[in-house]
């Protein structure tokens, strides 16, 4: 039985230490395992969204949380910045917040999945004028209107109902979606078993997309069609079997499926490994025939001209060993750079405006990169044993970081972390 804080701590990093993402246990990972770690230290928060000072969590408990973030400045003082009556100043957008707001706990909690089922990604979203907070998970996916969500710091008793349900094709009725997104044509995209599109205002499932070798997939992502070449409007799909899949949106044709190991493999000059102790690299070694490469996510630059992705690799027993990182020159499709790590990245984000990235994985540390080159330019430490959750907010750069645990970590765009707020009311 474990007594201490700190011999729970690590216990729980010792359990992680060898596991990949959680979206990744088809196959050999060992789910089992994972929710066993999962169980000694609660809860996990698998995704977070910023909408200005609003942060928006779902845990794998399928709950949704909400918690009010004041907007940082050099001239703060910590201790006045988390002062409860600081973070209740009244306001036009935060006015309904100020008998619930407390700098520790969420402002808002409610249980989003019927089933209590997990939720694996959040977002906030713009729909016909509209402010949205959509979940994805093992009920499929969930839009609900951002204004009945505020609602319940009025009244807490009311759990709000969504807007849009999105379910799987009836051929996977049990299929989770771990991650969506949407276009500017009124479509709904989700990551699963196969890739699904819906029509947001009817409702129907339009077009379905699978993968290379029909590998499960776990993370997508739709560009704006005016920032790419010849006005496509292109879709990207990664996941269990280590290809990007690169479609064209418009008329749901395949343009190319892009194998992360091959490339890597092609070129050895463009990637290099990252020491875990330093921020010193050393060559890369070509993946062995029998390694096996798995998508988590990826990001795009502003531009959209340039790619990066992040994931997982095990070796021929199914053992994981680490991850990679690379970066694409999306308009010919080539790799720039990649990176092979110690860690196994679960989540990229990019800091607005800059050629920064940050990584989370499974250990206690957040990462931050050269987007470009793939040069780890410092690490900072984190309360979550293994993260899963990553945020960037776009006008300050402030990150929030969530994992295993019941604490999520805000970090300034330093990577200094500034405090920690609660899943527990």
């Amino acid at each position: 039985m474990i007594s201490t804080t700190s011999s729970l701590k690590a216990t729980t990093e010792q359990q992680f230490k060898h596991l990949p993402p959680p979206s990744s246990h088809i196959g050999s990972c060992c789910l089992a395992e994972w929710n066993t770690a999962r169980a000694r230290i609660g809860h996990t928060v698998f995704g977070l969204s910023w909408h200005g000072e609003f942060l928006a969590g779902c845990t794998s408990a399928g709950e949704i949380l909400v918690w009010l973030v004041p907007f940082a400045r050099e001239e703060d003082d910590i201790d006045e910045l988390l002062d409860d009556e600081k973070w209740s100043q009244s306001g036009q957008e935060r006015s309904t917040f100020t008998s619930k707001t407390n700098s520790r706990k969420p402002a808002i909690k409610f249980q989003a999945s019927p089933n209590n089922g997990m939720l694996y990604s959040i977002k906030f979203l713009h729909v016909q004028k509209s402010l949205l907070l959509g979940v994805s998970g093992d009920d499929g996916i969930l839009l609900y209107s951002w204004d009945d969500v505020q609602a319940l710091t009025i009244d807490p008793s009311k759990t709000p109902e969504p807007k849009h349900h999105f379910k799987p094709p009836s051929l996977h009725p049990k299929m989770e979606i771990n991650d969506f997104d949407i276009d500017d044509d009124l479509n709904i995209f989700g990551a699963s078993e196969v890739g699904c599109k819906w029509n947001i205002e009817s409702g129907k499932l339009s077009c379905s997309y699978a993968s290379s070798k029909n590998g499960y997939l776990h993370t997508i992502k739709v560009l704006p069609s005016s920032t790419f070449q010849g006005g496509h409007s292109i879709m990207l799909m990664g996941g269990e079997d280590g290809t990007l899949g690169v479609w064209d949106k418009k008329c749901d044709r395949l343009i190319e499926h892009v194998n992360i190991k091959a490339r890597m493999n092609e070129d050895t000059s463009l990637s290099h490994s990252c020491l875990p102790s330093t921020m010193d690299q050393d060559a890369f070694n070509s993946w062995k025939q029998h390694d096996h490469l798995w998508i988590s996510h990826m990001e795009a630059s502003e531009s959209c001209n340039w790619w990066n992705l992040c994931g997982g690799a095990e070796d021929n027993m199914g053992r994981n060993f680490g991850g990679h990182l690379t970066c694409w020159h999306a308009p010919t499709r080539s790799l720039a750079a990649g990176c092979t790590t110690r860690e196994t990245p679960s989540y990229i984000a990019r800091q607005p405006s800059s050629s920064v990235m940050a990584t989370i994985a499974n250990e206690s540390v957040v990462s931050y990169w050269s987007a470009a080159q793939l040069e780890r330019e410092k690490r900072s430490w984190t309360t979550s044993p293994c993260s899963y959750a990553l945020a960037i907010r776009e006008s300050d750069s402030v990150t929030a970081v969530g994992g295993v645990g019941s604490r999520v970590d805000i970090l300034n765009e330093r990577g200094s972390k500034l405090y920690s707020v609660s899943t527990l009311l």
